[in-house]
């Protein structure tokens, strides 16, 4: 299977967005940059026409200031100076209009508009200055009525230049607004256009998100439910469930993981069969082989035991029958002095039975000097257990003198406030009053710390008395002790005299010994010699057998530590459901 799916469905989804965003950004570029050029163009062309208008209004404006000079110059040309003012505006204004209006020609050419008007107004105005120039030969600068014989030579010359200049600026005027008019409606209709056509971009931009949106959600629908699914089959398997099988959704990358997954989890579960199988076969076997090894160790253990036992006891032997026959031999060689021996040892039994008597004696007499201090010790702890009961009463004769303190210093602050209240004779009382405070309030203090040293004396008292009772206990121990010493040392005496008379009736069976001393010297050596090969044979065997049981031992510890594994396995393998 090929992983394509979602993969292919991402760079689609890229490679769409990428065209789309650059096809729209390349029109909506070429849009702009073509409603810019139009709207600069439309600008330049309305500032041409603006300006168009503008001059011709300048030169209308002139023109009527040329006829203004031409009144101003019939009018007050009488004075030669204003006359040449006058004469000069008016050539001026003349040629001002004549080169404006060539200017304004060329400016209506440029913008397509025809210049007939123009032509015709520049030959109206030439021929205008013509008459004018005529007229004012006729001018007198003596006769003041001479402006109305000039102006009457030139009387309505001025309208027919004047009508068409007024036409060629209402031509022009209208010309611009019309222009400007077409322009207008060609930019709303180049605006409706544009709108129409982001209308069109945004109606497809949001079909295309909404594709887009579906199509992600369908991818994430996809995921989610891949990866939910996931959530539970991993859970599970945590659990240790594998009888789980993932369920392939799609035929894309997870579907393909997810039977990978299957496959996965089916190889784990076969392993885990196996694995338990065997492990099953393992502990079932080291089962088997503990209890053997443990019987074969037991077996063998008490073959060694035995063997180690036999080991030494002939060994003992073998020692006993070499330390009989040097007994022998020293019995045989000392023999002769048991008997003297023997005396000598009477004689001390009966010395031991004289200093055991005198023991006994003394005994006796420390046992009543410890009865003597146990009634001593008794008659000093009821003298201090009388002590502490005085002292508890001088405690209570203390707190009697507190109280008749306390109440004397209430007396004497009575006795202060009815000084105080007496004025001069109380003075003397007040005085008296203080000093029997003062003097009770010592008394207090005396007797506060009379009664921490009494209550200090009864803490020593109370642990004197517990001293004297442990005292008086080991006493009572030592007298006990001393009983029973008496009665060991009397026990001792008896033994003793049990020790001479059997010394008597040994020193009669030494004369017999002596007399069987020799045969048995030489038979003891002949069994010494035999125990002595056994022994050394006993002892090859039990080394054999040690070893014997320390490998069994050490097979035994590793059947058990192979056993405690495969039961830890089969522990962990129990966990795994895989059917």
């Amino acid at each position: 299977m090929r992983n394509s799916g979602i993969k292919g469905n991402l760079l689609l989804l890229v490679v769409f967005m990428l065209v789309f965003i650059a096809g729209m950004g390349i029109f909506t570029f070429n849009s702009l940059n073509s409603t810019t050029k139009q709207g600069q163009n439309d600008v330049a062309t309305i500032n041409k026409y603006i300006e168009l208008v503008d001059n011709s209004r300048n030169i209308q404006v002139t023109f009527k200031k040329q006829v203004q000079a031409w009144k101003d110059l019939l009018l007050r040309g009488l004075d030669q100076s204003k006359y040449n003012t006058y004469l000069a505006e008016f050539k001026g204004y003349n040629k001002d209009v004549l080169t404006e209006l060539t200017v304004l020609k060329t400016s209506m050419v440029s913008l397509g508009i025809d210049g007939v008007l123009v032509d015709k107004v520049s030959s109206e105005l030439d021929q205008l200055q013509i008459n004018y120039t005529n007229a004012l030969k006729s001018y007198d600068k003596t006769n003041k009525d001479s402006y109305k014989i000039v102006d009457t030579l030139v009387k309505g010359m001025d309208k027919p230049p004047t009508n068409d200049m007024n036409a060629l600026v209402k031509s022009i005027r209208d010309k611009s607004n019309s222009h400007i008019a077409s322009m207008n409606l060609a930019s709303k209709n180049k605006n409706n256009q544009l709108e129409l056509y982001l209308s069109i971009i945004i109606a497809i931009s949001v079909c295309i998100i909404i594709l887009l949106t579906l199509m992600t959600l369908l991818t994430y629908k996809n995921i989610e439910k891949f990866i939910n699914q996931f959530q539970v089959l991993m859970q599970k398997a945590e659990d240790g469930d594998l009888t789980i099988q993932g369920t392939i959704f799609s035929k894309n990358e997870l579907g393909f993981l997810t039977i990978r997954f299957n496959k996965f989890i089916e190889n784990i579960k076969a392993l885990i069969l196996e694995t338990k199988e065997m492990s099953y076969l393992v502990a079932s076997s080291s089962n088997d082989i503990l209890k053997n090894s443990d019987e074969a160790a037991k077996t063998s253990q008490q073959i060694s035991q035995t063997i180690s036992d036999v080991a030494n006891g002939a060994a003992r032997q073998s020692a006993l029958a070499v330390q009989s026959n040097d007994m022998v031999v020293s019995v045989t060689r000392d023999l002769a002095s048991v008997t003297e021996a023997t005396n000598h040892m009477k004689k001390l039994a009966m010395e031991t039975d004289e200093i055991v008597t005198q023991g006994i004696s003394s005994i006796n007499f420390q046992n009543g000097k410890m009865l003597d201090s146990k009634n001593t010790t008794e008659e000093v702890s009821s003298s201090i257990l009388n002590l502490s009961t005085k002292s508890a009463d001088i405690v209570q004769f203390v707190e009697v003198i507190n109280g008749i303190s306390s109440q004397t210093n209430l007396l004497a602050l009575n006795a202060s406030i009815e000084a105080a209240r007496a004025g001069e004779t109380g003075k003397g009382f007040a005085v008296v009053a203080d000093e029997i405070r003062k003097l009770a309030e010592s008394s207090s203090s005396s007797t506060s710390k009379i009664e921490a040293l009494i209550k200090a004396i009864q803490n020593g008292i109370n642990e004197t008395v517990s001293k004297m009772g442990n005292f008086q206990k080991s006493m009572e121990e030592q007298t006990e002790s001393i009983k029973n010493t008496e009665n060991i040392f009397w026990e001792i005496k008896d033994s003793t005299s049990k020790v001479t008379n059997e010394i008597i009736e040994i020193s009669k069976k030494t004369q017999i010994i002596d007399k069987n001393s020799l045969s048995l010297e030489k038979a003891i050596n002949n069994i010494s010699n035999v125990i002595e090969e056994n022994a050394a044979a006993s002892e090859e065997v039990a080394a054999s057998t040690d070893e014997q049981v320390s490998s069994i031992e050490e097979i035994t510890l590793s059947i058990s530590s192979l056993k405690k594994s495969s039961d830890k396995l089969k522990q962990f393998l129990d966990k795994y459901k895989v059917q």
